[in-house]
C-alpha cells in the first residue's frame, strides 16, 4: 500500500476526504478505491479529493475517475499544491463549480 494507514488518515476517512499525495500509479488507484469503499460505506454525503501530485500514468488516473463516477457521490477536488499531467485530469473531472486550489 502506498499510503499507509496512519492515524491522520484514518481521520480523514472520518471527514470523507481522501489525498492523492503521490504519483498516480496502479497502486495509487488501488489505494483510491479501498478509500473510496470506505467513504461509501460510511453514508451519503459529499467526498473532498485533495490533490497534490506530479501526475504519472494516464490509465490508472482515468481508473480513479471511472471509480469517482460510478461511486455516485458529490465528489469536490481541492488543489493543494500541484496538480500535474494526469493528477489534473482527476482534479478537473468534477463540476467547475465543485473544484478548488489552496495556494
Amino acid at each position: 500500500m502506498t499510503q499507509p494507514h496512519t492515524r491522520s488518515t484514518h481521520k480523514f476517512l472520518q471527514d470523507r476526504a481522501i489525498l492523492v499525495g503521490l504519483p498516480i500509479s496502479d497502486d495509487l488507484a488501488r489505494d483510491f478505491e479501498d478509500a473510496l469503499s470506505q467513504v461509501c460505506a460510511a453514508g451519503k454525503g459529499p467526498v473532498t479529493l485533495y490533490v497534490n501530485s506530479p501526475g504519472g500514468a494516464v490509465l490508472a488516473s482515468e481508473r480513479i475517475m471511472q471509480l469517482i463516477e460510478a461511486s455516485g457521490l458529490e465528489v469536490r477536488t481541492c488543489c493543494l499544491g500541484r496538480a500535474a499531467g494526469s493528477a489534473a485530469h482527476v482534479l478537473r473531472w468534477v463540476a467547475r463549480d465543485q473544484r478548488w486550489q489552496i495556494q
